[in-house]
């Protein structure tokens, strides 16, 4: 979600604003100058000052009670101001109370801006009146937190850059006076229940160095959840993207592609530092686990130099085929040079899908294209469903590029047998009211078993009158089975004629029903 105009030009130019008042007014003569001369970076960290720690673990902090955190630095050179976002689980802790004052770095703190709107987030710059803070070690804030749940919740700061992108929508540092000081950042954690851990989030991205308006790809594969880290979803359900661009999105595969500057972003500056969110959730208790790092987005080539891909639209192909794609491959800031070629699937399953490359090395010039044909093939027990295809590129040993492509796997409809129910016939309300339906039905599929259940639809001039089903059957891997169902024609439907549809429901995921495409019709005249 975008923030308001005014919420982000807060968040990055406020504070400056504010000083540089302070300094023509002459109520604080700061030097403009190199502020830190030092070859480490100060560290702005999340602890808990009452319990000594960053991870505050502790199951008498039932739902109403407080626990607080302190932000905090260390290794700082002077400085007169900063700001942070922080980023929690709003479902288990709730901040409540902002302490800038009590025991701080700053004898006379100015709040230019303190938002608790959103939850899970909180936004603060603050800067100090009349003397900068040359202490090194202190606390910047207190954060007084309600415990609302039983859980778990991560206590993540933005990364941490001295000069965001102007497009850029959170951060962490320091200032003196106008001059801005790069820091490091160090999280911490809420927990209160006993025997359980959230899961981790972890990311990596290519290129080292994107450059502007072109696709950086990110990789999720490393987050987990300790409770079913061995699954092939490592225990995940969804991976949630906040690309710190005003962009995001929701997805349940572990990779993903993102472009810094768009067209349609309007004339915004999307060079720069950017600070990138990703939350993960569990499948079994929803616990998340939260992780930011800062993508340099550079804004001419360089030591951005890669490849980028174009895979194009999402693919289908049925259980038991392979569909076939093209794959453009572009060079961007300047790479020039022979690439490796490779591709793997998501989720990996012993009966997933495979994937071949041809041809599996490409030479690209400066802003030159290439291409490869890419091979998806599902094999006859795929499990139906959206999988990723990566397909990743590598200069020697280094990887210079990588690009995702969806492919859905269509399940294979069960097939009506031999024993078709097709005519044409007359029934007697007086003598066999009773009309029934059967038909076969086999699943091909050898290795999951499929529900299944036929469905019967009677119409007069098209209009559905009636509706009758069989009961549903569990159909065993390559199995067959008659399926029967029945309708009792009452007297006062003599004299009509019904013209009947018979189209199978079927589902390999309980509960979730599909709709043959093959149907059986046929007309009923009902007499007395």
């Amino acid at each position: 979600m975008r923030l308001p105009e005014t919420m982000r030009l807060s968040l990055r130019e406020i504070l400056a604003l504010v000083l540089l008042g302070l300094t023509l007014g002459g109520l604080s003569p700061y030097a403009i100058h190199s502020s830190t001369g030092q070859s480490t970076l100060p560290v702005v960290s999340v602890f808990s000052n009452s319990y000594s720690s960053s991870n505050v673990t502790d199951t008498a902090l039932v739902p109403g009670t407080v626990v607080t955190f302190e932000v905090n630095v260390a290794d700082a050179p002077s400085f007169n101001g900063y700001e942070f976002v922080l980023y929690y689980d709003s479902s288990f802790i709730q901040a409540t109370t902002v302490d800038v004052r009590t025991g701080t770095v700053f004898t006379n703190p100015f709040v230019a801006l303190q938002d608790l709107a959103v939850p899970g987030i909180i936004r603060l710059s603050v800067v100090n009146l009349g003397s900068s803070f040359d202490g090194a070690f202190g606390s910047l804030v207190h954060l007084a937190f309600r415990v609302v749940d039983t859980g778990v919740s991560p206590l993540v700061l933005a990364a941490g850059t001295a000069n965001p992108a102007n497009a850029a929508e959170s951060d962490t540092r320091l200032v003196l006076g106008l001059n801005p000081i790069a820091v490091s950042t160090s999280d911490g954690y809420f927990k209160n229940v006993a025997g359980k851990l959230g899961p981790v989030a972890a990311f990596t991205f290519l290129p080292a160095m994107p450059l502007k308006g072109s696709t950086v790809f990110f990789n999720a594969t490393d987050s987990f959840d300790a409770d079913f880290n061995s699954l092939p979803d490592r225990g995940l359900s969804t991976y949630t993207w906040d690309f710190g661009d005003g962009q995001g999105q929701v997805s349940i595969f572990p990779f993903i592609t993102h472009r810094f500057g768009q067209p349609q972003m309007g004339g915004a500056d999307y060079s720069g530092n950017f600070s990138i969110r990703l939350t993960v959730k569990d499948t079994d208790e929803g616990f998340v686990g939260i992780r930011t790092l800062l993508v340099p987005i550079s804004p001419t080539a360089g030591s951005s130099a890669g490849v980028t891909f174009d895979t194009g639209p999402t693919l289908s192909t049925p259980a038991g085929s392979s569909v076939v794609s093209s794959i453009l491959i572009f060079s961007v800031g300047g790479f020039i040079g022979t690439v490796g070629l490779t591709s793997s699937s998501f989720p990996v399953l012993p009966n997933g899908l495979s994937t071949a490359l041809n041809p599996t090395s490409v030479s690209l010039v400066v802003d030159g294209t290439a291409h490869t044909v890419l091979t998806t093939t599902a094999k006859v027990d795929t499990p139906p469903g959206r999988y990723v295809v990566v397909i990743r590129a590598s200069s020697g040993s280094v990887a210079v590029g990588a690009g995702i492509l969806f492919v859905e796997v269509q399940p294979r409809e069960p097939i009506f047998g031999s024993a078709k129910f097709a005519w044409t016939r007359k029934i007697s309300v007086s003598s066999n009211p009773l009309e029934t339906w059967r038909g076969q039905v086999a699943n091909p599929n050898p290795v999951t078993p499929l529900q299944v259940r036929l469905h019967i639809t009677g119409t007069i001039a098209g209009v559905p009158i009636f509706t009758s089903d069989s009961a549903t059957i569990l159909l065993s891997p390559g199995g067959s089975q008659f399926l029967t169902a029945t309708r009792l024609f009452p007297s006062y439907q003599a004299g009509l004629t019904f013209g009947f549809t018979a189209t199978i429901f079927w589902s390999f995921v309980p509960g979730t029903y599909l709709v043959s495409s093959s149907r059986v019709t046929g007309t009923i005249m009902v007499s007395k």
